[in-house]
Parts: structure tokens; C-alpha cells; sequence
């Protein structure tokens, strides 16, 4: 294949290609390219120097999330206020009478439907 101007060293985001590393843990070589900067062989050699190492975030406390909601303190009266909004809503139809026009227009549409005939539950 012809190369064309630009590849390899020619490049200008070239960094050098590939490297002989040696792993950290085990002292094994291995090659990788230069700008990934690895310092073990796998993820297997990474996992065994962090043991009895502390974690990096052993001794800070997180922050409280819940801390963040107690932003707006409500009165008493606004609290029974939005209660009252939200509790024992009644149905929109109840007490009302669909008109025997709606009822109609109820028995067309359900007369269009296709009901399948075997059973469809899982």
C-alpha cells in the first residue's frame, strides 16, 4: 500500500507510537503506545496493588443531599393548605351522566373495536 503524506512519524498528532512498558505489580513487559500512559499490564495487576491500600475517599464526609431541599420553610397554614389541595379528590364524572349523544358516539366506537380472539396475556 502507498502511504500517503501525513502518516506515521509524518503526522503532526504523532506521539511516538508504541513502548515497551513494564507492569508495576508484576514487573512483566508489555507494549502499548506512549500517550496512554499505562503503568500495569491488566486490570487484574491494577486490582492486586490496591490491596490494603485505603480507598480515596476514606474519612471525607458527603454532603447531606436532603440538606438541599430545606431550602423553603412553609407555614403551618400554607402545609394544610396544599393537604387540603391533594387529599380526597373526588372523580371528575362522578355524579355526572354521559348524554345520549356521548352514548352513542360510545356504542360506534366500541362497535369499530377488533377484540382478539384467544387469550394475549403473558
Amino acid at each position: 500500500m502507498k502511504k500517503y503524506k501525513g502518516e506515521g512519524k509524518e503526522n503532526n498528532n504523532w506521539r511516538g507510537g508504541k513502548s515497551i512498558n513494564k507492569c508495576k505489580y508484576c514487573g512483566i513487559s508489555f507494549l502499548d503506545w506512549i500517550c496512554k500512559n499505562r503503568k500495569f499490564c491488566s486490570i487484574d495487576c491494577k486490582n492486586k496493588s490496591l490491596i490494603g491500600k485505603p480507598s480515596w475517599n476514606k474519612g471525607l464526609k458527603c454532603p447531606n443531599i436532603s440538606e438541599g431541599k430545606k431550602k423553603y420553610k412553609f407555614t403551618e397554614e400554607h402545609k394544610n393548605n396544599i393537604k387540603l389541595n391533594y387529599t380526597n379528590l373526588p372523580s371528575p364524572m362522578l355524579g355526572k351522566k354521559h348524554t345520549k349523544e356521548s352514548i352513542k358516539k360510545i356504542k360506534k366506537a366500541r362497535a369499530k373495536q377488533i377484540l382478539p380472539t384467544k387469550d394475549t396475556s403473558i
